[in-house]
């Protein structure tokens, strides 16, 4: 069970992602694109942090 969602965490995120980049190079409104930005910056953060976590999780195994 566990395995299944961190394979969904990782796509969700994934997706976040993608999305965000598709709004901000279709749409050149400002606020919306600072707005695209900022979430796409916490979505990278926290999933660069979520493959920290998996890895040192895997090591301590």
């Amino acid at each position: 069970m566990e395995v299944i969602v961190r394979k969904y965490r990782t796509i969700f995120f994934i997706l976040i992602i993608l999305i965000n980049i598709i709004y901000i190079i279709f749409d050149n409104k400002k606020i919306e694109t600072i707005t695209s930005i900022v979430t796409l910056a916490i979505a990278t953060i926290l999933y660069t942090i979520k493959m920290r976590y998996d890895n040192t999780d895997i090591r301590n195994k």
